[in-house]
């Protein structure tokens, strides 16, 4: 906690936020894909294929 170099910064918004492994995002981003597989389990809510 007193280190300001470990703190992660916060985007706008879920929906428009671009990191895409955000263990704490709250929504789907918009444009992505998401990636839905039922025999895998991952920390992200709402994983989205990676693009290119």
């Amino acid at each position: 906690m007193a280190d300001p170099s470990a703190a992660t910064p916060i985007g706008l918004g879920c929906r428009i936020c671009e990191r895409r492994d955000c263990a704490q995002r709250a929504r789907p981003p918009a444009g992505g894909r998401l990636a839905v597989d039922p025999d895998r389990q991952t920390y992200v809510p709402y994983p989205v294929f990676k693009s290119g």
